[in-house]
């Protein structure tokens, strides 16, 4: 091959590699103009060596400006320390590190997150990132978070155990309350040594009760003692939180306090929530018309109405006698309660309990009725169920009682004793001739001793039972003994002028037994 050939074979070869290279550089620049970090190289010192194009604007000078030059001399001092610093450590270590810092660009601050990478032993390339958004919105979830913790709500997060001790404190407790969160999460304190001890009992019963029938939530007020021993009135919004096998875990307390009675908007978003999910009935209408304004969900399903309750007259609802009592209650003393029957829109009516709140406007005025009503079907039934058992046991113990009240005791083969202690009232008469006449015509006795030693006091009532009975006893055909008349109760006798022909009388219960054995002996000696 000749020299020319030679060279221009040459020739075409580095042709061939400019133009690859060519290829090459196009493709990294479509690349770079992809790429919206900021890439630079830099060596041991900080000297900034070079800048890929990628996204000149974020750059904190223009390129001529930063090429050649060391962090010292184009940086703010404490940051170029960070860097330097970074950079050591990256080419000791020969791993990346992470930086975030925030550099003026143009007539913004920007908020960059740098990656530095080892190169060689002497030089890193750093890959900046504009992080601005991010930071931002951390900056405003770090407001809003400080913003509530700032506010008039406490949250506690308490366990589901005995004692009711606290996994989680809002810091605004201290503000509010005068703990520190601390004072509750390390177990020093739990959630019911916070709680007034008057109403320990009452809430820890609620909060059994809630967490028994499935609730998700309920709403409480009850005291509080705070760190300075002082009683607060709180309002207590509490999330029951279940696991997925339906067992509770925890609750989420949002407190409030109502000791002087303000009312905050997320008081008001809560009570919206409780309102719109409680199973009682919220109604309320205007005062001038009569014509309903609001009625939560519940009115809805236990009146059977539908969704074009809103506007007609709240006294399709209810008993006008009993309504029109309550509501001038609720005028006259702001609130009123009362069980009346209520009325659905199917025509069926049902037993509530009706609480009207009179709502009055700045002045004092009231201007719309509150009417919260709570169906009580199942506690009527349930009423109804326990006064039916009662009279049930009633009627067993009065049976009791009158066996009690009236026993027959056998002496012998023919005779019995019947002992009366206490006050005979015409009842009980009753019970004592028919207990008598019905043990003497069972037994066939022929001698009764009807024994008074135990009754005090003898009237004409009395006085005619006994006698009554003794007559009634002698149309049997039996011989009634009466044993036991003291000296106040024969005067009685004697100035009522009551006829004791044809019974025969003994001092004492031991007299009478004797005449009736010895009675007994005569007949079997004749």
């Amino acid at each position: 091959m000749t020299l020319n050939e030679t060279l221009q074979a040459e020739n075409a070869v580095l042709r061939q590699r400019v133009a690859e290279l060519e290829q090459t550089e196009q493709r990294l620049q479509t690349v770079c103009a992809g790429v919206s970090d900021i890439i630079l190289v830099m060596d041991q010192h900080g000297q900034c060596l070079d800048i890929l194009p990628t996204n000149p604007d974020l750059l904190y000078k223009p390129p001529q400006e930063l090429i050649g030059r060391t962090l010292h001399e184009v940086m703010p001092p404490d940051l170029a320390d960070q860097f330097l610093a970074i950079i050591t450590q990256v080419l000791t270590s020969g791993v990346s590190n992470i930086i975030e810092y925030i550099l003026p660009i143009g007539e913004r601050e920007i908020w960059f997150n740098a990656t530095v990478k080892p190169v060689s032993t002497s030089t890193v390339v750093l890959v900046a990132r504009d992080i601005s958004e991010r930071k931002q919105a951390e900056q405003s979830l770090q407001r809003d978070h400080e913003f509530f913790l700032r506010g008039p709500v406490v949250c506690i997060r308490w366990n589901a155990s005995a004692g009711y001790p606290v996994d989680y404190v809002s810091p605004n407790i201290r503000s509010i309350f005068g703990y520190n969160a601390e004072d509750f999460t390390s177990g020093r304190l739990s959630y019911a040594d916070f709680i007034h001890p008057t109403d320990l009992e009452r809430i820890a019963t609620k909060v059994q009760a809630h967490s028994a029938s499935g609730d998700l939530s309920f709403v409480e007020e009850y005291r509080v003692i705070d760190a300075q021993g002082a009683v607060r009135w709180i309002y207590d919004f509490t999330t029951i939180m279940r696991d997925n096998q339906g067992q509770i875990t925890h609750y989420d307390a949002y407190l409030m306090d109502i000791t002087v009675g303000k009312q905050t908007e997320a008081e008001l978003r809560m009570f919206e929530t409780l309102i719109e999910h409680i199973p009682d009935t919220v109604c309320i209408a205007r005062l001038s018309d009569e014509i309903i304004s609001y009625v939560n969900p519940a009115h809805r399903e236990m009146f059977a109405a539908d969704m074009d309750v809103i506007g007609t007259s709240f006294r399709e609802y209810f008993d006008q006698t009993a309504l029109d009592t309550v509501v001038q209650g609720a005028l006259t003393y702001g609130v009123a309660r009362a069980v009346l029957t209520c009325k659905r829109r199917d025509g069926s009516t049902f037993p509530g309990h009706l609480t009207a709140v009179a709502i009055k406007d700045a002045d004092g005025h009231p201007h719309s009725i509150m009417g919260i009503v709570r169906d009580l079907t199942d506690q009527q039934r349930a009423e109804d169920e326990r006064v039916a058992l009662q009279q049930q046991i009633i009627a067993a113990q009065q049976t009791a009682i009158r066996e009690l009240s009236t026993p027959l005791i056998p002496i012998t083969n023919n005779a019995m004793i019947m002992p009366l202690i206490g006050s005979i009232d015409s009842l009980r008469a009753r019970q004592i001739m028919e207990a008598l006449l019905t043990g003497i015509n069972t037994h066939q006795f022929t001698v009764a001793i009807l024994d008074i030693t135990g009754v005090q006091v003898v009237d004409t009532q009395v006085a005619n039972a006994l006698v009554r009975t003794a007559r009634a006893v002698k149309l049997l055909g039996t011989q009634i003994v009466l044993t036991g008349i003291q000296p106040p109760v024969a005067q009685t006798l004697v100035e009522l002028g009551v006829e004791l022909e044809g019974i025969i009388t003994r001092s004492t219960l031991q007299a009478g037994i004797a005449y009736v054995l010895q009675s007994s002996s005569d007949g079997r000696k004749g």
